[in-house]
């Protein structure tokens, strides 16, 4: 259920993707091809490592690669429910890949100490019981069929309700939530035609604004944590669901999610978005000014690049040394003029 309050009625008929590409359309007027196409590519790659950066997880360059390979293709393949085993097998580690929709009970938390030295599960949210989950499943896919044929429920609001119905049902063993994410994009995709291929970033704005991330999600998983009766296993720690609340997960409230996602969304594109644009076209301003006037291995030049973008064009004294053998101290104030004089003048002529 999403109840047609003033913030949603509002905005509910604004092309979130036309937005978009109008703010790309002022940026890329004034670049090369080739700096349009990696921008297009930066942004996919943005959007990786913040879904990553989310759940505080592992960010191995191996799981960076097949996330993105996975959003790359967003809105490509009809969504069912073999594309979505398909997505979670390509996302996860092979001991955590599922043939099916997962076959055991599933809680989010984290182990912690007691005050007698043992151990406690901190659990923050429970997913439907496992025999639950193919109806489930099913209802959210059937409903998502219909809404594609009429095509008349706002995309945006379609992309909130997949997304967010996914994750609390929580179907997969692993991948849960980068597929919630994911989904969000896919559906936009599928659902509105642009001239360029690009992806907004908008889990970067959420890792921003995680405090309200969470409190949308506990809209739900709070009246479930305080209805749902449960018993943890304490050598294995599995979890077993005692009483049957299945009604918790088929008819949520979706309205403060379609709203977060609204906010997330205008965020992205009015602020984030053409800053990350931006980031590639100081960084290869910046790169052009020093090669020509220095001969640094790649390496080293990658991370002067990097700390200079980080600190408005300075380098601070800490790490000023790893440059010596390449730059000097007099030579290196020069040259932090020069950037930050250089990225003061791409801001006011591109970025406003």
């Amino acid at each position: 259920m999403v109840r047609k309050t003033k913030k949603i009625t509002s905005k509910a008929d604004e092309n979130i993707m036309n937005m978009a590409q109008i703010q790309l359309n002022h940026v890329h007027s004034s670049i090369n091809p080739e700096q349009l196409g990696r921008s297009i590519e930066y942004l996919y790659t943005k959007e990786t490592k913040s879904s990553s950066e989310i759940e505080n997880e592992n960010l191995s360059p191996d799981k960076m690669r097949r996330f993105y390979r996975v959003l790359k293709t967003s809105g490509a393949i009809s969504l069912g429910k073999r594309r979505l085993i398909d997505i979670q097998n390509e996302i996860v580690r092979s001991i955590k890949k599922d043939d099916d929709y997962r076959k055991e009970e599933i809680y989010i938390g984290e182990t912690r100490p007691t005050w007698q030295n043992g151990l406690e599960e901190n659990i923050h949210f429970i997913g439907p019981k496992y025999n639950q989950v193919p109806s489930m499943m099913d209802g959210l896919l059937r409903m998502h069929q219909s809404i594609m044929i009429e095509n008349s429920l706002p995309p945006l609001i379609h992309a909130s309700i997949m997304s967010f119905g996914f994750v609390y049902i929580h179907p997969f063993s692993d991948g849960n939530g980068r597929i919630h994410r994911y989904l969000i994009h896919d559906i936009l995709k599928s659902r509105i035609s642009t001239e360029q291929d690009f992806i907004i970033p908008v889990s970067a704005t959420i890792l921003q604004r995680s405090s309200e991330y969470d409190e949308v999600l506990e809209k739900i998983s709070k009246p479930v944590m305080a209805t749902i009766k449960y018993d943890i296993n304490e050598a294995d720690h599995s979890l077993s669901i005692i009483n049957d609340i299945h009604y918790m997960y088929r008819y949520p409230d979706l309205t403060a999610h379609v709203e977060f996602l609204f906010e997330m969304m205008e965020t992205s594109i009015l602020e984030d978005l053409i800053q990350e644009v931006l980031y590639i076209i100081k960084y290869d301003a910046v790169k052009k000014v020093i090669e020509e006037r220095f001969d640094i291995p790649n390496k080293e030049l990658n991370l002067f690049i990097q700390l200079s973008l980080q600190n408005k064009g300075k380098i601070s004294n800490k790490k000023r040394k790893r440059f010596e053998a390449w730059i000097d101290n007099r030579q290196l104030e020069s040259l932090e003029k020069t950037i930050c004089s250089l990225l003061n003048d791409i801001i006011q002529n591109k970025g406003q």
